[in-house]
């Protein structure tokens, strides 16, 4: 099948004999004379996971493991047409002999066995995709200090992670990744107040804090290095019955190896251009990957009550407010966005020289716009 044509991937000029519109249109098409397609999927999933655990001097307590998996597949896709084979399929789009040119307008399919079987993909085609992932982490945790409202407890560890990615699309990319993680993190429960103390209006209150760094090296992404995020809680209980409490914390993630590396493709494109009185232009645009990447960073606070009067057996009642902001969200945005709020986007959209005649001010046609991955926008979720 070809697809995308509503970003212009596949284009019928208006010098197709079998065009019936007279102007250059976007198109997709199934070609339903090649008979059913066939797509068989086959994966491999192995797990190896060895742990240990124990007690370091009759007061700590440790844990360990090593994790090492492997996951791969393999989708065999046969009597498919190779639609990455962008410059052949277009030029049969582009024919202007009504023996050679692919007519994408018959409901039935009469094309010439010739021109199907040069776009056809030849035999069968696989995409291979395959993730290891090594994995190990040491802990420990237990009471640090004994203080007047009760122990300090903590637990502190270190992590390695080692990510590998290998994907395979026959004609399309070849997608290789290695990346190297890692994490040192600790996190201790402080108790301030007790029942036993009677401090009056707090009958316990109890502060949590927690810390977690982060270290990457990747090879195709140097610019994800390292992040060091908090997370800080509280509860407080007026009385037996009451529980207040609330949570602020900071998070990141990287981007994926698909996020990054998947390639770029290049296509003619085609919008209203609102920079010069909405004229339709033409122009290259290029969607895909993005190596330059940032990680996407949020933030959360959490409050709530929880109220559970002792004078009714089993009942319960919680009132609960969170809000969660996520920041450089990594997605795409449509050609018609960034013509709109040009601005926002520096280097996103190429133009030429202005026209002769143009009025004073106007910008140039516009030469490409690069749709590919992005760090954008703010995304804000609360109840």
């Amino acid at each position: 099948a070809l697809f995308l044509g509503q970003f212009g991937l596949f284009t019928v000029p208006a010098t197709n004999p079998f065009n019936p519109f007279g102007v250059p249109v976007g198109v997709d098409y199934r070609f339903v004379e090649l008979g059913p397609r066939s797509n068989d999927a086959t994966t491999n999933f192995a797990r190896f996971l060895l742990g240990a655990e124990g007690t370091l001097a009759e007061r700590f307590d440790w844990q360990a493991y090593v994790l090492a998996d492997r996951d791969s597949s393999a989708i065999f896709n046969r009597n498919t047409i190779n639609a990455f084979l962008h410059s052949t399929v277009q030029q049969f789009l582009d024919s202007t002999d009504p023996n050679v040119a692919l007519n994408v307008f018959s409901t039935t399919g009469n094309n010439n066995p010739d021109t199907l079987a040069a776009i056809l993909a030849s035999g069968q085609t696989t995409d291979e995709t395959a993730t290891r992932a090594y994995m190990a982490e040491f802990v420990v945790r237990g009471p640090i200090l004994d203080l007047p409202a009760g122990p300090l407890n903590a637990v502190a560890g270190l992590n390695y992670r080692r990510e590998k990615v290998d994907f395979q699309a026959t004609g399309l990319l070849d997608l290789i990744d290695d990346r190297d993680v890692q994490a040192a993190f600790a996190e201790m429960s402080v108790p301030l107040v007790s029942s036993a103390q009677q401090v009056p209006g707090i009958y316990s209150l109890e502060l949590s804090a927690a810390l977690r760094h982060d270290r990457y090296q990747d090879d195709q992404a140097p610019q994800l290095k390292s992040s060091t995020n908090p997370q800080f809680g509280l509860t407080w209980r007026p009385v037996p019955d009451l529980l207040v409490r609330g949570t602020y914390g900071k998070a990141f993630k990287e981007p994926t190896a698909f996020d990054l590396l998947l390639p770029r493709l290049s296509f003619v494109g085609f919008a209203l251009d609102p920079a010069r009185n909405n004229a339709v232009s033409a122009f290259d645009e290029t969607f895909g990957g993005n190596p330059g990447l940032s990680p996407e960073r949020g933030q959360s606070i959490t409050a709530g009550l929880v109220w559970t009067p002792s004078s009714l057996q089993g009942f319960s009642t919680t009132v609960n407010f969170f809000r969660v902001r996520q920041e450089d969200f990594i997605t795409t945005l449509d050609v018609d966005t960034m013509l709109a709020n040009e601005a926002l986007f520096p280097g996103r959209v190429v133009r030429g020289p202005p026209l002769p005649g143009d009025p004073p001010g106007t910008p140039g046609p516009i030469i490409s716009v690069d749709t590919s991955n992005i760090n954008f926008g703010r995304l804000t979720v609360k109840g």
